[in-house]
């Protein structure tokens, strides 16, 4: 039965991580002008956040749950402005203070990677919604003790997100070395209009009329 739930939190960690979202794109973004370790910092915040949404969905934390539910527009106009804040100041960073052609690391920075990454994801409410779905199809026997089901699936997750992240942020960096500086100003120029668009588009869906929540 373990072997099932390692299997099913592998799955969970390769398609929660997969999509290309705001996140994906920042993480992308800093290997590329910063290297490898500011990518992969960034990374481990976006998996520190799945950790935390993984442990509340299978912990069944019914009172976080239905604050969110009752404040989910301010926490998605919140997020918007977040995010918005974070596309505007990728756009605006001049990727040449940061990258060299040496392709030594720079700007390895606790806030400006992991920090600014987790709280990207945490101010997000429906990934925690999305969690909360994914884990209420998963079924574990009754008496099914924490560490014996659900600690297995959350621990099977955060590997995988761990191995892809890993392995992405690698071969970027490999890539990073070989492409010319132009390339990663465009490349940030693109990723800071579309984390920006992606901030308005939160808000803008929680302010129609028939946005359905």
């Amino acid at each position: 039965m373990e072997l099932t739930y390692l299997f099913e939190g592998f799955l969970i960690g390769i398609l929660v991580s997969l999509p290309i979202g705001p996140v994906g794109i920042s993480i992308v973004n800093k290997t590329l002008s910063r290297g490898r370790r500011a990518g992969f910092l960034a990374a481990l915040g976006a998996m520190t956040a799945d950790m935390i949404f993984s442990l509340i969905a299978v912990a069944g934390i019914s009172f976080i749950v239905t604050f969110i539910e009752e404040k989910v527009t301010i926490f998605r106009i919140l997020g918007g402005l977040f995010v918005i804040f974070i596309g505007v100041r990728i756009f605006r960073e001049d990727p040449a203070g940061t990258y060299q052609e040496t392709g030594r690391d720079t700007g390895v920075g606790f806030v400006d990677n992991y920090l600014t990454t987790l709280l990207m994801v945490l101010s997000n409410p429906m990934t925690l919604l999305a969690y909360i779905a994914i884990f209420a199809g998963i079924s574990y026997p009754p008496g099914t003790r924490f560490m014996e089901g659900p600690a297995v699936t959350v621990l099977s997750l955060i590997t995988a997100a761990f191995a892809w992240w890993f392995s992405l942020t690698y071969y970027l960096d490999k890539f990073r070395s070989k492409v010319r500086l132009r390339f990663i100003f465009w490349f940030q120029k693109l990723a800071g209009i579309l984390i920006t668009l992606f901030g308005l588009a939160l808000i803008i869906t929680m302010l129609l009329p028939d946005k359905g929540l």
